[in-house]
């Protein structure tokens, strides 16, 4: 958790000051030791936390000064939420940029704690994602579910997980799942034929 601390301008003399983390009962749960260099306006600081510890975050005060200007109030935007990235596609290290998850990952990383599972086996890969307890699971163009954890996944939707899913050729290549998608796919290849169609200009 990154912290800024900025002071009035016109005091050369360097400063250390100390900023305490509060979670919604009062209790000090981090702190972070932030230096003003000499002249300097700003210093910076970092909480190094718990993912968990992070968000019980409710509020941060630097010690010693009893004035609103001290104390930031923190909100739901503050928190960082988990989220669970899914593929099928083997990673391409050359060509980075055609993997599914590539675009997904660089939209996601400023403000989610993003997690990937170690093994790229559905069977093993989706309950690893679900021990991280994640508030989001992303499936880019993910096919066939295997049996043996769809139901876990089928039960972590139904108590509040978000499932966003990507489509592509291995999803339309299993059809229709009616508890893990929220509309049917239309099925069949795309129709480029018909009246408002033509190969020359008109």
């Amino acid at each position: 958790f990154a912290l800024t601390a900025i002071r009035a301008p016109g005091d050369p003399a360097p400063a250390q000051v100390t900023a305490g983390a509060f979670d919604d009962k009062g209790r000090r749960i981090a702190d972070a030791t932030l230096t003003f260099s000499p002249g300097e306006t700003t210093a910076t600081g970092t909480m190094a936390v718990p993912f968990e510890l992070r968000n019980d975050f409710a509020s941060i005060a630097l010690d010693g000064e009893h004035q609103a200007g001290a104390v930031r109030v923190l909100d739901e935007s503050s928190k960082r939420r988990r989220v669970g990235l899914l593929s099928q596609a083997e990673a391409d290290q050359a060509q980075p940029l055609l993997s599914p998850l590539y675009y997904i990952r660089r939209a996601l990383q400023p403000f989610a704690d993003l997690v990937e599972p170690s093994s790229a086996d559905l069977a093993d890969a989706i309950p690893q994602i679900l021990d991280q307890k994640p508030a989001m699971i992303v499936m880019a163009d993910i096919g066939t579910i295997p049996a043996q954890v769809r139901q876990r996944l089928v039960d972590w939707v139904d108590n509040g997980g978000t499932l966003v899913r990507f489509a592509g050729s291995r999803l339309a290549a299993v059809g229709n799942d009616d508890d893990l998608l929220p509309v049917r796919l239309r099925t069949g290849e795309r129709s480029l034929g018909g009246a408002l169609s033509w190969t020359t200009p008109q």
